[in-house]
């Protein structure tokens, strides 16, 4: 499909989502938190199966492990034992772990010319601000792919619940689901804003979402995980770099 090969190519037009698979495309590695971001773009907005992000992480990841690469993904994808209880904003989670675009700007170059305020958002940039950092749209860097992200992770929640309401046997009453395996049945935990076969948007990430903060137990966590993403990303291009010269 037009979005999974976009989203492969880091052609989104988001540019968290674009730094961190031009990342992976170019070294085979991004850090955790946006091997996150990524995936549950590809998704909760672009609705596609999560096999296809299996894949292409398995074909691309220097670091790949088929358990673990595969549990994390059917949990992100709606199909694990276990499911991830929150839901990544493009454009939030980028001011949050990357607030002056230095990640952004390393490498999506094309936007480095960019006032911070608009460095995870061109779309909003007045045309005389694009025009000034040479930044245009679409000839340099690609339109949005999705417009309106509160909609699409509508349809995705629609198109998921329509599948549970068609195997009803399959729902226990506090809206888990049932799995068979070799004729035992095993509990799957769904996310909590579908288990109840609710449209609603619920789980919502804002500019200052607090959820890490309780999670991790952490007071500051704008600047921890800023710190934590460039030191992931540092230690790992310390070893690249090691490795050319072998």
């Amino acid at each position: 499909s037009e979005g999974l090969k976009r989203w492969q190519r880091g052609q989104t037009g988001f540019p968290l989502i674009d730094a961190a698979m031009r990342q992976l495309w170019k070294v085979g590695w991004m850090p955790n938190y946006l091997r996150h971001v990524t995936a549950q773009f590809l998704i909760e907005y672009l609705d596609v199966s999560w096999k296809e992000g299996l894949l292409w992480y398995d074909y691309t990841l220097v670091d790949s492990d088929v358990a673990i690469n595969a549990m994390m993904w059917q949990m992100g994808g709606h199909s694990g034992l276990g499911a991830w209880n929150f839901v990544m904003h493009p454009v939030f989670a980028g001011k949050k772990v990357d607030p002056e675009g230095h990640y952004v700007r390393r490498w999506l170059p094309e936007l480095r010319g960019l006032p911070v305020e608009y460095i995870h958002c061109p779309w909003e940039a007045p045309c005389a601000c694009l025009l000034s950092a040479n930044v245009l749209i679409p000839k340099f860097y690609p339109e949005q792919i999705i417009i309106d992200l509160v909609k699409a992770r509508t349809s995705h929640v629609r198109n998921v619940i329509e599948v549970r309401r068609k195997h009803p046997e399959l729902i226990q009453k506090d809206g888990h689901e049932l799995l068979d395996v070799g004729g035992e049945q095993l509990t799957v935990r769904v996310r909590d804003d579908i288990k109840d076969n609710s449209e609603e948007i619920s789980l919502l990430m804002t500019p200052d979402e607090a959820h890490s903060a309780q999670r991790r137990r952490l007071a500051h966590t704008k600047g921890v995980h800023h710190e934590l993403l460039f030191e992931e990303s540092k230690k790992y291009a310390v070893a690249h770099e090691a490795a050319d010269t072998l």
